[in-house]
């Protein structure tokens, strides 16, 4: 048997595989650690290399391609010619030839965080911005003293963003322990006004009054004053600043908070509507009775109450009366003298369905007419109906000890 011998391959392969092999390694150097750009240097004044030449002394220098040649007539004045070049041209061309590193950009200001925002601050600024132009003043005299009286010492330091529905749930139990449930009403809408419009604001992400149920007060619908009650009311307020307040509700059934714009004209009261919203203005007329016409000087001269100050008074007296129970008195006495239905609720200022336009035209057209329909309703003449109204008397005094 004879052993295969394999032909060794042509020159010509061998030496195109080393050239490819170089190339494979140039690439992947490349590759791998890429060339970087030599930064130029500045110019020196060793660069420059001198010659004599016939009549003067050359200075020549060749600069990333560009050729620089100074001469002058003797060596101490080449020197100087060149670093004066050589100053020049460094400082002119050192922004574009000579790149230096990228600044570092300095760090950012440290942002501080934004303060956080108490419940008092906000609850204050919603009241005199969204609300105060929008409501009367007693509305927002009422709502402040909730806020200052009941909020604020429970929840006013907290940030508004940090309040828990636990919170507001607790804060709510608190006053309904008080026994003060009308309050308790009040302060919930309002904590559910406030959070409502700071989550549609952004401040709040979360209402914490959302799943606080309303629980509505127990009331007591109120009712008219016996002729003795009426009496004892009359002696207490007889002298003080309230007298004038106490007649205009009793004699011409004006709300509490409508006393204030009352005056006489001819022979009608005068005064402003109270339950007209958006801020409309409107006024009623109640004739004069012969109840009111002893009182016609003191009305004249009326005083007018700050705030809730007459709702107070009748607080601070304790008895079983409220200052509506004077309106109630009024409209059930012009249901007894059988006064018009449709009189009365013009003189009382509900102005319902059943008072159309016909009716307000017809009478402020014909007001002797409106005049003297309340002219039956005379004060001696309630002395006939004292024994069909109810008669509850003012509160027991306690028993003085007999005298030894």
């Amino acid at each position: 048997m004879t052993a295969e011998v394999q032909s060794p391959p042509p020159a010509g392969e061998e030496v195109q595989k080393e050239k490819s092999s170089e190339i494979e390694k140039r690439i992947e150097k490349a590759i791998l650690a890429p060339s970087k750009k030599e930064e130029k240097r500045l110019l020196k004044l060793s660069d420059f290399k001198k010659r004599q030449r016939k009549n003067s002394i050359e200075a020549r220098c060749m600069y990333y391609g560009k050729a620089i040649s100074i001469s002058a007539m003797t060596n101490t004045e080449l020197n100087k010619k060149i670093r004066a070049y050589i100053r020049e041209f460094n400082e002119l061309n050192k922004p574009t030839l000579f790149p230096s590193a990228a600044p570092v950009p300095p760090l950012p200001p440290p942002v501080a965080e934004p303060k956080p925002i108490l419940f008092k601050d906000y609850a204050r600024e919603y009241l005199e911005v969204m609300k105060k132009d929008d409501v009367q003043d007693s509305w927002y005299t009422r709502q402040e003293s909730k806020i200052r009286l009941h909020i604020n010492p429970v929840i006013g330091e907290k940030p508004i963003s940090e309040i828990s529905g636990f919170d507001c749930k607790l804060l709510l139990k608190a006053i309904r322990e008080k026994k003060i449930f009308r309050t308790a009403e009040e302060v919930h809408s309002l904590l559910k006004q406030i959070f409502e419009f700071a989550q549609a604001e952004g401040i709040i992400t979360k209402n914490p009054m959302a799943r606080i149920k309303f629980q509505h007060a127990e009331r007591t619908h109120g009712r008219c004053l016996s002729f003795v009650e009426e009496l004892h009311l009359l002696n207490i307020a007889k002298g003080t600043r309230y007298e004038c307040h106490v007649i205009l509700m009793l004699y011409a059934g004006l709300r509490p908070c409508e006393c204030n714009s009352a005056y006489i004209e001819g022979d009608f009261i005068v005064a402003n509507n109270a339950k007209r919203k958006d801020g409309k203005v409107e006024q009623k007329r109640i004739p004069i009775t012969p109840m009111m016409k002893p009182y016609l000087p003191l009305i004249a001269n009326l005083q007018k109450l700050l705030g809730c100050s007459l709702q107070n008074w009748f607080y601070k007296m304790n008895w079983d009366i409220h200052a509506y129970y004077c309106r109630h008195t009024f409209n059930t006495r012009l249901v007894k003298f059988k006064i018009n239905p449709e009189l009365r609720e013009l003189a009382m200022g509900h102005k319902g369905d059943s008072v159309n336009i016909d009716t307000y035209t017809h009478y402020e057209e014909i007001a002797e007419t409106y005049y003297a329909e309340f002219q039956l309703v005379d004060y001696r003449k309630a002395l006939i109906h004292a024994q069909s109204m109810p008669k509850i008397l003012t509160p027991k005094q306690p028993k003085q000890p007999r005298k030894q």
